[in-house]
């Protein structure tokens, strides 16, 4: 049996790392959802109380096994928050991925169970195959918590080949997103209903 995850994304609705491992997981029939926290804005109001429940509730109603959240240093505080609420309410480890992790992945493990270093795609399937049995084996650019002062000899990954990764995913399926107090389902970028809702006037590539 293969772990349900959780992928979640902070205040980046394109998302290109966590759509990256979300087609490569579904490429493998590994359940997982994706999820977008708020976009990006000049603003950069923190959540709300109610943004958090929401949130909670919706991983509830997953009933997930894992979370994987996308962390960059200037959003490092709501990562922090985010991943205390997580673990004081659920049973479950929190893993953080990207840049942050990479730079800094013993800072990192004072906050979370794992990380990934450089790209998790080279060791994410290996990482959901020892899931219920040896997490803490050799397993690519993966870190622990039990292993943090020598978090800085963990190697990074790179993928050297990226035809070996599936298509960028834009479909609905799996698709959640938390914005302005509010929970809707479905891609917030090329969804069916959502689609130039927030970037009638950007490509990113």
């Amino acid at each position: 049996m293969k772990p349900r995850l959780g992928l979640l994304s902070l205040y980046d609705h394109h998302a290109f790392s966590t759509r990256s491992l979300h087609s490569l997981l579904k490429k493998n029939s590994v359940e997982t959802s994706c999820i977008f926290y708020r976009y990006f804005t000049f603003k950069m109001e923190p959540s709300s109380e109610a943004e958090s429940n929401l949130l909670t509730g919706l991983l509830k109603d997953l009933s997930l096994d894992a979370v994987l959240i996308d962390v960059v240093p200037s959003l490092l505080s709501e990562a922090k928050k985010i991943t205390g609420r997580v673990k004081s309410i659920f049973n479950m480890p929190v893993v953080w991925f990207g840049a942050y992790p990479t730079l800094r992945p013993a800072e990192s493990l004072t906050s979370c169970d794992y990380i990934f270093r450089g790209e998790p795609e080279p060791g994410i399937m290996k990482f959901v195959n020892n899931f219920y049995a040896a997490r803490d084996s050799e397993i690519p650019g993966l870190c622990s918590r039990k292993k943090r002062k020598e978090a800085e000899k963990c190697f990074p990954q790179i993928t050297d080949n990226l035809d070996q990764l599936p298509l960028l995913d834009y479909s609905d399926n799996d698709k959640y997103y938390i914005e302005e107090g509010e929970l809707y389902r479905g891609d917030p970028v090329y969804g069916n209903n959502n689609f130039c809702r927030f970037y009638e006037y950007t490509y990113r590539v």
